[in-house]
């Protein structure tokens, strides 16, 4: 064989090699493209469901802020008709009628109007 034989011979060999290499790279590129888009891809879904969970935990921790201040003061309430209850149920102990009532309320109310003519004059 001839060096222009062997030569010839190995630059074949050679450019079939480049021409696999090539293909195996332009092929591994396209992969590692592919995976870095589907990445990438993941990636602001994955962000773009946790704004979203972030704005539902705002709602429901106003909806919560809300919900206790609702349920404060129904407690307050609660605790105001249970005060007015006692007092009605001792009222009944005591075993006022209604005509002894309406004359209480009477007396009470002609103890106000004394008391505010009194300072009327306090202030004169």
């Amino acid at each position: 064989m001839s060096k222009k034989n062997i030569f010839a011979k190995t630059f074949v060999f050679t450019k079939k090699i480049s021409y696999l290499c090539t293909n195996i790279y332009s092929t591994m590129e396209k992969v590692h493209q592919q995976a870095a888009n589907e990445f990438t891809t993941k990636l602001e879904r994955l962000i773009f469901l946790y704004e979203n969970a972030q704005k539902r935990v705002q709602t429901l921790e106003a909806q919560l802020a809300e919900t206790q201040d609702d349920l404060l003061i129904a407690n307050k309430k609660i605790v105001e008709l249970r005060a007015n209850y006692n007092n009605l149920k001792m009222a009944r102990m005591v075993g006022f009628s209604e005509a002894d009532k309406k004359k209480a309320y009477r007396r009470i109310s002609n103890f106000v109007q004394e008391i505010d003519n009194c300072l009327e004059l306090l202030k004169d």
